[in-house]
């Protein structure tokens, strides 16, 4: 096989996709592993250097070949960038949207951060509850516990206590003189200081203490 360019015969090269002409690897200015690593569909696809530069600036009477390829390539192109537009804006709603996105993001962490202070708040007011709430329960058994000394007290009180009920009430009467014969009555005395007389309807009650 010889080559297109240097017209020498060569065991193994490369063919251009286009004009179909062969050439060795010296003149088509690539490498054996470089080929290789193009793959089935590339290296169908490869054009040679005369092949590259007729496709930047086409001579009148060229290879239609080359042409009709020149003009697929073009459709390509065109077609790929019909839908630049569109891609366009949908990056640009991709855009707001994750601005909108950051935007409220930042609104959330705003409001949760003051969130935050107030469950803080809230959870001091609550421990300050709590401490009045025990206070409070300890001054209600304390008042209990008062309460019932008081009752106690005042039942112990009235132990030492003699009521005499149904005096009745007469004109110009003399009450010390009326407990002076009840104690005559009963042989006991105690002194006068410690009477103490309750007026009831319809009588009065005389109360002493007898210690």
């Amino acid at each position: 096989m010889k080559c297109a360019v240097c017209d020498e015969s060569f065991n193994d090269g490369v063919q251009c996709g286009v004009c179909k002409k062969h050439l060795d690897f010296g003149c088509a200015n690539i490498s054996e592993a470089g080929y290789r690593k193009l793959g089935s569909d590339r290296r169908t696809a490869w054009k040679c250097p005369q092949c590259k530069q007729s496709r930047l600036s086409p001579v009148p009477g060229g290879d239609p070949s080359v042409l009709d390829n020149i003009l697929t390539e073009l459709r390509g192109l065109k077609q790929q960038l019909a839908s630049l537009p569109t891609l366009i804006e949908d990056v640009k709603c991709i855009k707001q949207e994750l601005s909108d996105l950051k935007a409220s993001c930042e609104f959330s962490s705003d409001w949760l951060d003051k969130q935050e202070v107030r469950l803080s708040d809230l959870e001091q007011k609550v421990s300050d509850v709590k401490k009045i709430e025990l206070s409070m329960n300890s001054a209600v058994n304390e008042i209990s516990i008062l309460r019932k000394e008081l009752v106690q007290r005042d039942q112990w009180n009235r132990l030492n206590n003699i009521e005499i009920k149904g005096v009745p009430v007469k004109s110009s009467e003399n009450l010390f003189s009326i407990v002076e014969a009840l104690t005559e009555t009963v042989a006991y005395s105690f002194p006068i200081t410690q009477l103490i007389i309750s007026q009831e309807y319809p009588c009065r009650i005389l109360r002493t203490n007898i210690l």
